[in-house]
């Protein structure tokens, strides 16, 4: 209840006023779309077992974010990220846990995008964290609003939710 009452809240207030993609845009939307979250993941997966390339992981990632960065964790109330840094730091940290899990690589199990606007995109992405032999060792479901300025993709909003809540971005 609370997650469709936050992307119900999120596609209401961040939609007004705009003009929706025609059906043959949203085509084109949805493939830059899925090329941004595909460059996302790449950004975890050079950092992967690379301490050294810390820094490089932590500028890469606050590039890819809108600020002012909203993130609803799945246990917590959603709050906005304090910088870039603050927030990319904070992923580190993540991918440092998932290391210690014996994560190599991350892998899009399922993406699934639905365009508001010729700017907006809410994304819905299942992702799988694999060891080196090919076992699956985190499975993660997160919500995102993306949005573009300047013909680059950022974003907006990150929401991880329990993966037995699994939400279908059906288009109407």
């Amino acid at each position: 209840m609370y997650l469709s009452k936050l992307v119900f809240i999120v596609v209401l207030v961040l939609s007004g006023g705009n003009v929706f993609a025609g059906s043959a845009d949203r085509e084109d939307i949805e493939r830059e779309a899925s090329d941004f979250f595909d460059a996302y993941l790449a950004v975890y997966n050079k950092r992967f077992g690379h301490p050294e390339r810390s820094a490089q992981f932590r500028q890469e990632l606050s590039d890819l974010v809108q600020m002012p960065l909203l993130i609803s964790p799945p246990m917590s109330a959603p709050q906005t990220a304090p910088s870039k840094e603050a927030f990319a730091k904070n992923f580190e940290g993540f991918v440092k846990m998932l290391e210690g899990k014996s994560v190599t690589r991350l892998e899009w199990q399922e993406t699934q995008f639905h365009v508001l606007t010729d700017n907006k995109v809410l994304a819905n992405n299942v992702g799988f964290g694999y060891t080196d032999t090919g076992e699956i060792a985190y499975e993660t479901v997160s919500l995102y609003l993306i949005y573009r300025h300047d013909d680059s993709w950022k974003i907006a909003m990150f929401s991880p939710y329990d993966v037995d809540s699994y939400l279908q971005l059906a288009r109407p």
